[in-house]
């Protein structure tokens, strides 16, 4: 367990400092010699192989969440490809081509039923058991369905989301979106598919068209102007955080949007974000992590490492790892 947890803390800790970047390095690794492993008292768990679309496609985001069974690897392709894998097995679940190919994007946002993916302006959402399109409208001319939903603006991190509510934050806006219940819709109107081979061609489009109503609804929207913010904001109890690069952190009320608290760190925040429950750390090139709590804005502790820290810190049950500039990684008692 221990092994587990730390090779996926720093997996976690490298994919933080990739995901984005417009790089596409060609290479053909190989796994290291059972010799080599052993002596690192390592094995190999699994591997597994996707499909991309030549020397032009790569690796656009790689994502470990949790899931209702086990943890989950969310693995996004520049050609707009989202996979699915068991993360304990490497089994792979399914695999949805999304959007334009080649579209930037971000990394995805999640719930226990949904994934929830963005291509320049447009949100997709893809149920997680099947990598099925949930969100559509459909074509007056070819009857067929238009994927995804058109945003306001082009959002500047990943989306955050719980069962009812879905978050963004788009440059120095903050917009929050109510979710329809699909599983509920589809379990009370969908047909068993036996019997859904029987339904007739207007049966058929009747279906399509219900299923088009459903839709994100925006449901506020605030402007915080001199602000910029570009980590996906943070969502617990009554409330929805956002981090601005120079360190500002604002919360908001989740039924209203109306402010709550502002605190502001001693410097930028250029890396990520980490939570537990209703806790955030994050660290700042003044060379402090802080853990702040999101309910009342009170600064639960801060730790001093003696460079910046411009890497996203990674949080367990227990422990806070975070790498400051040249002074290394550090292991913290959250």
């Amino acid at each position: 367990m221990k092994k587990t947890l730390a090779v996926t803390v720093v997996t976690a800790i490298l994919t933080a400092s990739v995901v984005g970047q417009d790089v596409r390095l060609m290479t053909r690794p190989s796994l290291p010699p059972r010799e080599v492993l052993n002596r690192l008292n390592l094995s190999v768990g699994w591997k597994a192989k996707l499909p991309t679309d030549g020397m032009r496609d790569g690796f656009y985001s790689l994502q470990i969440i949790p899931g209702k069974k086990s943890p989950q690897i969310v693995a996004q392709t520049f050609s707009g490809a989202v996979s699915l894998l068991d993360a304990e097995t490497g089994d792979v679940l399914w695999r949805t081509p999304v959007g334009t190919p080649y579209w930037p994007g971000k990394p995805v946002g999640f719930n226990d039923s949904n994934l929830f993916v963005v291509r320049r302006n447009v949100l997709y959402v893809l149920n997680r058991a099947t990598g099925s399109q949930r969100v559509y409208a459909v074509d007056k001319e070819t009857k067929l369905p238009d994927y995804g939903l058109k945003l306001e603006f082009g959002p500047s991190a990943a989306p955050a989301a719980d069962e009812y509510q879905l978050f963004f934050v788009m440059g120095d806006r903050v917009l929050c979106y109510n979710l329809p219940d699909w599983d509920a819709f589809e379990k009370g109107t969908l047909p068993p598919a036996e019997k859904d081979k029987e339904l007739t061609k207007d049966e058929r489009q009747d279906l399509l068209e219900k299923r088009s109503a459903l839709a994100p609804q925006l449901h506020w929207s605030t402007l915080s102007t001199g602000l910029f913010f570009e980590q996906p904001p943070l969502v617990s109890a009554d409330q929805v955080s956002a981090f601005s690069t120079s360190g500002h952190v604002l919360s908001f009320d989740r039924g209203t949007g109306k402010d709550r608290f502002d605190f502001q760190a001693g410097g930028n925040v250029p890396g990520g974000v980490g939570q537990h429950n209703g806790n955030a750390y994050f660290g700042s090139e003044d060379f402090t992590l802080y853990a702040l709590n999101m309910k009342g804005g009170q600064l639960a502790w801060r730790f001093l490492s003696g460079a910046p820290i411009r890497l996203q810190p990674q949080v367990t049950d227990k422990d806070v790892f975070v790498v400051s500039g040249r002074r290394g990684l550090f292991r913290l008692d959250r």
